[in-house]
């Protein structure tokens, strides 16, 4: 069954309130074929899990973004 969260996007971890769910630039830079690279992004939560808050979701699952 879909857990739907409200996730704030944000330019940084750094402000977010405790318990507060974010998607923000981190982890892994991926460098394509042609050695563009691409910034990664985290879903993380400030204080806590993402994962637990989550359901907890098994690893590889699909996310779907939509806006609010």
């Amino acid at each position: 069954m879909p857990h739907n969260r409200v996730v704030v996007a944000s330019p940084a971890s750094f402000g977010m309130e405790p318990k507060e769910a974010a998607l923000a630039p981190g982890g892994r830079v991926w460098t394509d074929d042609r050695g563009r690279e691409t910034p990664g992004l985290e879903l993380f939560r400030r204080g806590g899990s993402a994962w637990e808050a989550f359901g907890p979701p098994p690893a590889g699952v699909r996310i779907r973004l939509t806006t609010v």
